[in-house]
Order: structure tokens, then sequence, then C-alpha cells
């Protein structure tokens, strides 16, 4: 997210509203998804939004390579509810509101730009996930349903499996 405020520096860009950071190891995002969360970012007037999906397998709690994002409430095709938390790894019972998260954010540019002001917090630290920052300082993520799977590439073996998906 710095990095994404500092391309916007150095491109000089004027009269934006919206930034969206699509995170390269997120090579497989739907198009469809990314203009749903365009969309409904802009018609809701958010400040961050993001996509997760449902979780499908068990392992995928404790992989610390999937990140969840725990909602304030279900979240469905058209609407959107706020982000409580994200983790890396999480016990899979406790919460119902549990989603694969994906890499990807659509910022209000006035958002971002508080953002990049904050320092690193303990939880971001702790987590490795820089969201929490944006939590900790009280500003709101929302989160949208993704309507298709988007494998992320972490480790060399998702590399590979997306090589070998790819070739088909």
């Amino acid at each position: 997210t710095d990095r994404v405020f500092e391309a916007s520096q150095k491109l000089d860009l004027k009269d934006i509203d919206f930034i969206m950071n699509i995170q390269g190891d997120e090579p497989m995002i739907n198009p469809i998804d990314i203009r749903n969360l365009n969309k409904l970012s802009k018609e809701n007037n958010f400040n961050i939004s993001t996509l997760a999906y449902n979780i499908e397998k068990k392992e995928d709690y404790d992989n610390e390579n999937i990140v969840k994002v725990i909602t304030k409430n279900k979240i469905s095709d058209n609407s959107a509810t706020e982000a409580i938390n994200f983790h890396r790894a999480i016990k899979e019972n406790s919460s119902s509101n549990i989603y694969h998260h994906f890499g990807i954010y659509l910022y209000k540019y006035s958002a971002l730009k508080k953002f990049v002001n904050f320092e690193k917090s303990k939880n971001e630290i702790k987590e490795r996930l820089e969201q929490l920052r944006a939590i900790d300082n009280n500003i709101k993520i929302n989160v949208i349903l993704a309507n298709y799977f988007s494998s992320g590439i972490d480790t060399k073996k998702d590399l590979e499996d997306y090589i070998k998906s790819f070739k088909k």
C-alpha cells in the first residue's frame, strides 16, 4: 500500500478519486469480480474495500499463506460488510464470518493518503498484514464477496500449480 501511494506520487496523478491495488501474487482474480468491487465500492463511497471468498477446505484455516478476514456480518453477492480482523492462521470454528481474503484493494485516494501517514501498528507487524494498520487506526475496510475462486501464488508449489493450469 505504501508503494501504491509512492507510485501515485511519482506518476503525479491528478484529479483521482480512487486507486486499485491488485497484488502480483493474485494473477487469477476474475475480471468480473474486479469490476464488481469497483462498482459496489464507488456506489457506496467506501474508503477501502477488498474481496473475499468462502473457505472451502478445512486445512486453509491453518495455512498461513492464505489470509483470512473476519467480517462483522455475512457477505453475499451484492452486499458488503466491515472487516473486523485479518489473520494468517485461525481456528476454524471461531466465527461463522471467516473468509479467504484476496490481495486486491480499492482505496479512496483520501483514505490512501491518510493510511500511509500512520506508523506500522503492532498487529500489522505481528501478523505481517498491512491492512491491520487501517483497522488499528479506525479506517473501515469493507469486504465484498468474490463470485469466482482465485488461488494466490505464495509458494513454489502454488507457482507450479498455476503454470500447469495456465498451460491447459
